[in-house]
């Protein structure tokens, strides 16, 4: 099997009760200010949104010329991708840990400037190992890995013939308050196909978020900058928990 994953797609998210930022416009024009300074230069796509719309339904759509960096916000959430396969001359490249400090400090500056109620935290990442030319299908390594292997402790499989989520609800304490992790890692099996240019991989996906048991919760932006901090390391652990060897 190979042994370095290639980053897909990163997602950071915050959840907010209430929005604070009065107009879709005012926080369309704030977001794009506080990505300029972290070098990161996006401009507002128009989305035609129905007043009546769901309320998680995005209202505000901010792009890079290549769309490689995408935030979209909705009344319920922000959240701030990043696609480094899209990823032009132009655009400003992050290492993995990076894109986490950057989100963690974009979020907090948000929530002390316009004085968000964030009460959930969440964090993707999305990776795939190319396995054509390796021996055995990747059918074959997520069922050896996840059926018969024994996983570390705290981790519970749930594994379908070429596909496998493992999930894990760790504790984790920051200066204010000790929250429940919902982290689930979920792996699968992709097949090639000639006509549409795709080769055999894996693919996984590392979902890390708050479970919102207390509704009272108002998470402060030094938290916001921790849990992303923190990012690095749960999804080295997790990896090195759930894959043979391999790396990000």
């Amino acid at each position: 099997m190979p042994r370095n994953l290639q980053p897909q797609k990163y997602l950071a998210s915050i959840f907010v009760v209430e929005p604070a930022w009065g107009s879709s416009a005012k926080l369309a024009k704030h977001l794009a200010q506080m990505l300029g300074k972290e070098g990161i230069d996006v401009s507002a796509m128009p989305l035609e949104v129905p007043a009546e719309a769901p309320p998680e339904i995005p209202r505000i759509a901010l792009v890079s010329v290549t769309q490689s960096w995408q935030v979209y916000a909705s009344f319920m959430r922000i959240d701030l991708n990043l696609l480094p396969s899209r990823l032009g001359e132009s655009d400003r490249r992050l290492s993995s840990a990076e894109f986490w400090f950057t989100a963690g400090r974009l979020f907090s500056r948000l929530l002390e400037e316009l004085a968000l109620d964030v009460n959930r935290i969440a964090a993707v990442l999305e990776a795939a190992a190319d396995t054509t030319d390796t021996e055995g299908s990747p059918d074959d390594y997520v069922r050896r890995r996840f059926l018969s292997a024994d996983l570390p402790q705290g981790l519970h499989s749930d594994t379908h013939d070429s596909e496998a989520h493992v999930y894990q609800r760790p504790r984790w304490s920051t200066e204010q308050r000790e929250v429940v992790l919902n982290k689930i890692f979920r792996i699968k099996a992709l097949h090639a196909n000639i006509l549409e240019g795709k080769r055999n991989s894996l693919f996984i996906e590392i979902d890390c978020n708050t479970i919102p048991d207390d509704p009272s919760i108002r998470f402060s932006g030094g938290e916001l900058k921790a849990f992303y901090e923190q990012m690095p390391k749960w999804t080295k652990d997790t990896i090195s928990g759930c894959l043979e060897g391999m790396q990000l």
